[in-house]
């Protein structure tokens, strides 16, 4: 349907380049988008990302399967190098943005329902909806991108944010 699909509209005027939809790309309930080297990177809540050329739409792959990890993504960065997935299931997966294969999985106590992701250099900031009584209201965390360890946690009681959803690194 409409909904399984990605729109590129015109940044200067806003009009309608190209509908990218069809059951090559599969994608099923795309969450987010990342773009790394000329290419875009969706992450579809069917547990899989479509990799797509940006000039032309066309398919490159879909990265898919049991070895990823991915449950229910809901978030894509990348730092320039690795593409980091957030998955609604308390981890990152992190992938190589050129082959697309496997790099690990990163996990923790500290992830509650992550939503958001976004890379600065070496950090990734996640944030996390909450859920549990120990996170009620959510926090951002911070990891580093090239250990997976982790830097630090934003409470959301000390910056009074509740279940974050969103978050952009400028």
């Amino acid at each position: 349907g409409k909904s399984d699909s990605v729109t590129e509209l015109g940044a200067s005027n806003g009009a309608l380049v190209r509908v990218i939809s069809g059951s090559a790309y599969k994608l099923t309930h795309p969450a987010a988008i990342a773009s790394q080297g000329g290419d875009l990177f969706v992450a579809n809540e069917s547990n899989s990302v479509t990799e797509i050329n940006a000039s032309n739409g066309a398919l490159i792959r879909v990265i898919s399967g049991w070895r990823y990890k991915f449950t229910h993504p809901d978030a894509i960065a990348s730092n320039g190098g690795d593409l980091f997935v957030a998955n609604e299931g308390n981890s990152v997966t992190e992938l190589s943005a050129t082959s697309g294969d496997f790099v690990r999985v990163i996990s923790g106590s500290e992830f509650e329902g992550p939503t958001a992701i976004a890379a600065a250099g070496d950090n990734l900031f996640v944030t996390n909806f909450g859920g549990s009584p120990a996170n009620q209201d959510g926090s951002v965390v911070e990891l580093s991108a090239t250990t997976g360890a982790l830097m630090g946690v934003i409470s959301a009681s000390n910056y009074r944010f509740d279940g974050p959803d969103a978050l952009a690194i400028y």
